[in-house]
């Protein structure tokens, strides 16, 4: 929940910056870094590499090695940002937090939450744009 506030507090920091970024863009990203834990047992991952396509009300994440894609639905954004949030009341609980940054060098910051039932992970990528709609 820590590194969420965090995330959460960086995208509201940087939302001042004149980088444009939004809706109907497309990034590739690659996970750099990440932290899981299993119970009090962290787990060995490995990083993911996914295309996230910003949408006008959710975000598309497509992970390479899944056949379909996440959808996510967007709380907060602006021409720089968005954030995502999921409650999972139909299955086990748990809930799933992105937070999405466009950087002024033109790259872009993702970081994604996951937490249920004593698993909880962390995960950090670089995103590159792609294509814009």
């Amino acid at each position: 929940m820590k590194l969420f506030h965090a995330a959460f507090a960086i995208a509201l920091c940087m939302a001042g910056h004149q980088v444009q970024a939004g809706i109907g863009d497309t990034y590739e990203c690659l996970d750099f870094d990440n932290t899981v834990y299993s119970g009090t047992d962290k787990q060995d991952v490995e990083f993911f590499s996914f295309t996230i396509r910003w949408l006008e009300t959710t975000a598309e994440v497509q992970y390479k090695v899944l056949q379909n894609p996440n959808i996510l639905n967007i709380t907060h954004q602006d021409e720089n940002s968005f954030l995502t949030h999921v409650i999972d009341y139909q299955n086990r609980g748990g809930h799933t937090s992105s937070s999405f940054y466009k950087n002024a060098d033109g790259s872009a910051s993702y970081v994604r939450t996951f937490v249920i039932d004593g698993f909880s992970s962390a995960f950090m990528a670089r995103c590159q744009k792609t294509g814009q709609n």
